[in-house]
């Protein structure tokens, strides 16, 4: 079954080779229903294929077009298309016309050359912004109608306070919306629900009527977040947000809930109404981008992005605990003769099982990350001494021999590892990865299939 499409992409570039490109470079993308790319090779094409097609989520612009350069198009893209969101391409020399890009809205920009990792991490932070920009607008919505159910309350329930029927034919108004509607007194104890209410949490309303909201919670939060949320509601009259709540079947599941505060015929506090939303499968689309957006996607190792995060945080830490950390780049020798040989899909597979053996070399607290191409890194954390980063590299070397022992023998496959120290070798994440880099060449040109540390 093919997927849900994350997102359709129009690329305007000028270079006729263009399509050809990004069809190699993101084929996996496109077979697996991720992406959908479209092409033109000017600026009117462009506007003729967004005034004729569904939405586009993203335009690729290229700044330098004849005719009608890419300033030129964005301009027009966002004056007839607001939901549509541009990243600029152009040559690293061109940085004038990148910032007058940005300042008129480009939401990212990218260089050429272009490196297309880079892109797609580019392209799915992109996506992350789009996604959580429609999420407000949704939200927003709701609240927009949590206000109007307000006014319509305080209308309806002020001839009609003495007894629960009151509160039930208010509550009428809604018994066929998609939200989950709960009507508590001051105290919480819950005084009615609607259909949804009972479809989405699976309590029939004599199961929950005069208890407190309390049986719903999932104990995912801390006390404190229930306090917040109650002096909001005594101050404010009004609190809205994300909580964890559970079902009757002991699930789990996120829900954005609105609580409005119901004052009576002398404006006095009366009661509570809740409106809910079941957000598991937002959840879910959400989780899917950021996975995407800080994962390699053929090896589900973190990539760049998120090596960076987690080289940061590990840095932090080794500073205040006072440990030696170690950075360890691998270069997989001799993978081109694998693809050549044997084909992309060998490579692949061999690519896969050597990400599955650097991550269960480690233990938790370590990272092992896949830099790009054959190249792999590592972060070990909270060493005692070099002779443990040492100790580690050679039971690496010698477990990766005998895991792949086939492979070694048919495609003369091995290891080349730089290694960079902190704080002997340097303090800051960058400078201590380019460090074991260079040290990894060095073992290259000292035979391959051994270690180098790095020397200056």
């Amino acid at each position: 079954m093919r997927n849900r499409t994350l997102a359709r992409i129009l690329v305007v570039d000028d270079e006729s080779d263009v399509r050809d490109l990004y069809l190699q470079k993101f084929r996996k993308k496109i077979e697996s229903g991720d992406f959908e790319f479209y092409f033109s090779l000017n600026g009117q094409g462009a506007l003729e294929i967004l005034n004729e097609s569904e939405p586009f989520q993203i335009v690729l612009l290229d700044i330098n077009m004849p005719v009608m350069d890419g300033l030129t198009l964005l301009s027009k893209i966002l004056e007839k298309f607001p939901d549509t969101t541009a990243i600029m391409v152009s040559a690293y020399g061109d940085m004038k016309n990148l910032r007058s890009a940005m300042n008129s809205g480009a939401f990212d920009f990218v260089l050429k050359p272009i490196d297309f990792h880079d892109l797609e991490v580019t392209i799915y932070k992109t996506l992350e912004h789009l996604y959580k920009m429609e999420e407000l607008r949704h939200l927003q919505s709701k609240t927009d109608l949590l206000k109007a159910y307000n006014q319509h309350l305080k209308k309806e329930l002020s001839d009609q306070r003495q007894n629960l029927e009151g509160y039930k034919l208010s509550l009428a108004v809604f018994e066929n919306m998609y939200e989950g509607v709960v009507i508590t007194d001051l105290n919480g104890i819950i005084l009615s629900v609607n259909p949804a209410f009972s479809q989405i949490t699976g309590y029939d309303p004599p199961e929950v009527i005069g208890k407190k909201t309390s049986v719903l919670r999932s104990h995912r939060h801390e006390s404190g977040f229930y306090k917040n949320l109650w002096n909001g509601l005594i101050q404010n009259g009004f609190w809205q947000g994300e909580i964890w709540n559970r079902k009757k079947s002991g699930e789990i599941f996120p829900e954005w809930l609105s609580i409005v505060r119901i004052n009576g015929a002398n404006n006095e506090p009366d009661l509570y109404v809740g409106v809910f939303t079941d957000i598991t499968g937002r959840k879910d689309y959400e989780e899917k981008i950021k996975l995407k957006a800080y994962h390699d996607a053929l090896t589900g190792l973190p990539n760049r992005l998120l090596l960076e995060d987690r080289l940061r945080q590990s840095l932090a830490h080794a500073e205040r605990e006072n440990k030696i950390l170690a950075i360890m780049f691998i270069d997989l020798d001799n993978f081109k003769h694998v693809n050549d040989t044997a084909g992309h899909k060998a490579g692949d597979d061999l690519l896969q099982n050597i990400a599955r053996f650097l991550q269960n070399s480690l233990r938790q607290t370590d990272t092992a990350a896949r830099y790009g191409g054959d190249e792999f890194l590592l972060v070990i954390n909270d060493l005692e001494s070099e002779s443990n980063a040492e100790e580690f590299v050679k039971k690496l070397l010698t477990g990766f021999h005998e895991k792949f022992r086939t492979e070694v023998d048919n495609w003369k496959i091995s290891l080349s590892i730089g290694i960079s120290l902190f704080p002997k070798h340097g303090k800051e994440g960058a400078a201590l990865v380019e460090l074991a880099d260079q040290a990894m060449y060095q073992a290259k040109k000292s035979g391959k299939n051994k270690f180098c540390y790095w020397s200056g």
